[in-house]
């Protein structure tokens, strides 16, 4: 196995290549790991948000009703939609310290092919405690943003609207879309720089927009592409889960409630799964974007390879 330079300037391509062979190489590791930890949230999420549904469903005498009562159809799918989502949030964030934790490892081992999941396990034991709290200041840092934002824009939009300019209401929104999309693209980099560089959290929001100030056209470009790829990826699963239920919704209408819920729930977990595997190469191509442009602005790694080859000499 070709083991991979992390510390190495590399343009579009050869990021999107390097995250690529990094999630083939080290394809069962970090599957296994991943969902070793995942699964038993998945189940535990998708199966009592279904279970909650049905039952709540039944005991208003609607289930799986969708034309009976739409106002009861669109809160037992709101809070389906929201309890999936909530499992996907954790499943990332596991996801991203199994990938980062094991780059790590990665970097260290002297035969890189042999890191077990044992040791991934006890890595991401030890660095717990940042992923948690990394996890916990991005929640209340979005929340106080977001309210910020929303009282500004509503704000700006009522100014123009007793105006009455739509141009102007339409350039706001514009602009304010703008702005989440570079605050995302920034935050990005915040868990690989907590993890490689052992930064306070908001030492580490100021170090991503420093990152990606100078090369943020660049990076969202390589990001839109990369995440492209994996919905592209991971929609036909989906697709055909969709094709399948409707499918059984039409050849037999009278399908019993319990099935069909638990049909669904079965499709949600194995969605699920499939997501947060393929979901790897977004986050590994961050953590490649990363270095990259660490190694841009400030040669590490060349450096070190100066002093290696001359401590050597």
């Amino acid at each position: 196995m070709t083991t991979i330079e992390f510390r190495r300037i590399r343009d579009f391509n050869q990021t999107l290549n390097a995250a690529t062979e990094y999630l083939r190489q080290n394809f069962s590791v970090l599957a296994k790991t991943t969902l070793l930890l995942v699964m038993p949230i998945l189940a535990l999420g998708l199966v009592s948000s279904n279970i909650s549904m049905y039952f709540i469903g039944q005991a208003l005498g609607e289930t799986l009703d969708l034309a009976a009562n739409t106002e009861m159809t669109t809160m037992l799918m709101t809070w389906g939609m929201m309890m999936l989502f909530s499992v996907l949030a954790i499943g990332v964030v596991i996801n991203i310290a199994v990938l980062y934790e094991h780059m790590r490892l990665y970097s260290l081992a002297p035969d890189p092919d042999q890191i077990t999941v044992r040791q991934l396990l006890g890595q991401m034991r030890r660095k717990a405690g940042l992923y948690i709290k990394t996890t916990i200041g991005l929640y209340f840092t979005f929340t106080f943003f977001y309210i910020i934002f929303v009282v500004i824009l509503f704000a700006l939009i009522g100014v123009l609207a007793l105006a009455g300019s739509g141009l102007f209401i339409g350039l706001a929104v514009l602009i304010s879309f703008g702005v989440i999309v570079y605050l995302l693209c920034a935050i990005s980099m915040l868990y690989i720089i907590r993890t490689v560089e052992g930064l306070r959290f908001f030492a580490a929001i100021r170090r991503s927009f420093e990152l990606v100030r100078q090369y943020f056209w660049a990076t969202l470009g390589l990001y839109t592409v990369t995440y492209l790829i994996i919905y592209s990826v991971t929609a036909v699963p989906a697709w055909l889960a969709l094709g399948f239920l409707g499918g059984i919704g039409l050849l037999a209408p009278s399908t019993d409630a319990w099935l069909l819920a638990t049909s669904i729930t079965v499709g949600e977990m194995l969605y699920a799964m499939v997501y947060l595997v393929i979901n790897s190469l977004g986050m590994l191509v961050v953590a490649f974007r990363y270095f990259s442009l660490v190694e841009t602005r400030e040669g590490i790694g060349l450096l070190r390879k100066i002093e290696l080859h001359y401590g050597a000499a």
